[in-house]
């Protein structure tokens, strides 16, 4: 039972992907601004995740901000902080661009190991019902969501 009710989880998961668009111009307003919180990441079976997105360098997050040519991000991947650059290829295509981050260890290593493993595979994002969503679109036209946010504060 365990099995079904989590393989109907990640089917849903992948068709809301595939249903719906919001491009950079819809969202630029509605992304920047506030610190987004991981609600969920993948491949995190058997990993010690941050307590209330707490870790010992702060709370796990991304943000963006408006920058020349897309966007700007930055935020806390349990560890370190990182930064770099978010571009539209299309009405949801993206692109994380140059992005570095700083090289300290932390009991969350291996959290902070997954979440950057799922943004570097994140080409397609959509903002549904306030739920940011980063989705990893293969040539054949599938998708599967890689990490969902929800709003957390203010920046």
């Amino acid at each position: 039972m365990k099995i079904i009710s989590k393989s109907l989880a990640a089917l849903s998961l992948v068709l809301l992907c595939a249903c719906s668009t919001i491009g950079e111009y819809m969202m630029s307003d509605e992304i920047t601004g506030v610190q987004w919180k991981p609600m969920y990441v993948a491949n995190l079976e058997g990993v010690s995740a941050p307590h209330n997105n707490e870790t010992d360098f702060g709370p796990v997050y991304i943000s963006f901000s408006k920058g020349d040519g897309g966007f700007d991000v930055r935020g806390m991947s349990g560890c370190n902080i990182f930064n770099g650059g978010l571009e539209f290829k299309g009405l949801n295509d993206v692109e994380f661009t140059k992005m570095l981050s700083t090289r300290r260890m932390g009991k969350y290593a291996a959290y902070e190991n997954k979440f950057l493993e799922a943004l570097a595979q994140t080409n397609y994002m959509m903002l549904k019902n306030g739920i940011l969503y980063f989705c990893k679109k293969s040539d054949d036209g599938t998708s599967m969501v890689v990490m969902k946010f929800c709003k957390g504060k203010k920046i």
